[in-house]
């Protein structure tokens, strides 16, 4: 599996002091055995400590190689 991309990181000092917004793009090619899915793009972005709490929010958008695949996804995750 090769996995390639660029993640950028931002401030994000409006929402709060310390909070971060960081949008993402990813390449994954898998090698070797034939798959169903041989390879596939993700996008999306992170927010983190955009509350008191330590936290993150993050949203993605998936889509594989001649539209076998497309998916979403939403994670939120705190410290408490």
């Amino acid at each position: 599996m090769l996995r390639n991309g660029i993640i950028l990181q931002f401030p994000t000092g409006f929402i709060r002091d310390g909070a971060t917004f960081a949008p993402y793009f990813l390449d994954t090619r898998y090698f070797g055995t034939e798959l169903y899915i041989m390879q596939y793009y993700e996008m999306g972005f992170t927010l983190s400590d955009w509350v008191s709490l330590s936290s993150s929010l993050t949203l993605n958008y998936l889509v594989a190689e001649e539209d076998k695949a497309k998916g979403t996804s939403f994670l939120f995750e705190a410290h408490f």
